[in-house]
């Protein structure tokens, strides 16, 4: 589990520490695998574009990924 030191307002959402997680633990997924793990959450696409422009996660050729820089997570117990 990745715990974010000095979170925002955009990192305080429960949807962003289930995806980082899961990012952490799958690397090139599609937006399709995120959506079925996460079928329950509304607006996926809005708040994927959200943490994209914060620059929290990475999309290359249709595939996400995780960015965060070592100093700002902490891996948890």
């Amino acid at each position: 589990m990745i715990k974010i030191i000095n979170p925002s307002r955009l990192t305080r959402q429960p949807f962003f520490q289930e995806l980082i997680d899961y990012l952490d633990q799958h690397e090139a997924v599609i937006l399709r695998e995120i959506k079925r793990e996460f079928e329950g959450v509304a607006n996926i696409d809005r708040s994927i574009e959200e943490f994209i422009n914060a620059g929290y996660i990475r999309r290359e050729n249709k595939r996400y990924y995780l960015t965060l820089r070592s100093e700002e997570r902490r891996v948890g117990k």
